[in-house]
């Protein structure tokens, strides 16, 4: 990996625009346009590019000078939380897509104390919306 012409060092700075930049002797164009935010999304707002039903998507919160953005995985319509959108169609590919195999977490917090029943059914396969879901780690 080079700098310039020179052996690149781990923590060296580089600049994209004003330096040239090789990676295993292939040249990084200067011109990437790609983008990725981090949104904090909030109740209400549905996981999708478009609505056929009229309801705010998560493009929605996005300036309209950002255009072709997607999301990056699912957050659900009644749940808030961070979520990733890009204009790079392969990041957004290689990071939901199931046969990649990513770990998820999720944090939640609920009213009451669930049952045993409950816990052990997240536990097994779940059937969700005529989806198989996988087993989960559950931690109370």
């Amino acid at each position: 990996n080079h700098v310039n012409g020179n052996i690149a060092f781990i923590g060296e700075k580089a600049h994209l625009k004003n330096d040239t930049i090789k990676i295993d002797n292939q040249l990084i164009s200067k011109d990437i346009s790609y983008k990725v935010i981090l949104i904090n999304k909030p109740l209400g707002i549905i996981c999708s590019c478009k609505d056929t039903h009229g309801r705010k998507t998560v493009l929605d919160l996005l300036p309209n000078v950002l255009e072709r953005f997607v999301p990056i995985g699912r957050v659900d319509k009644d749940s808030r939380g961070a979520l990733l959108v890009s204009n790079n169609g392969l990041l957004c590919l290689k990071l939901s897509h199931p046969k990649y195999k990513h770990e998820k977490s999720y944090e939640v917090w609920i009213s009451g104390s669930p049952s045993n029943k409950s816990i052990s059914r997240w536990r097994n396969v779940l059937h969700v919306n005529e989806q198989l879901i996988k087993p989960a780690i559950v931690d109370i």
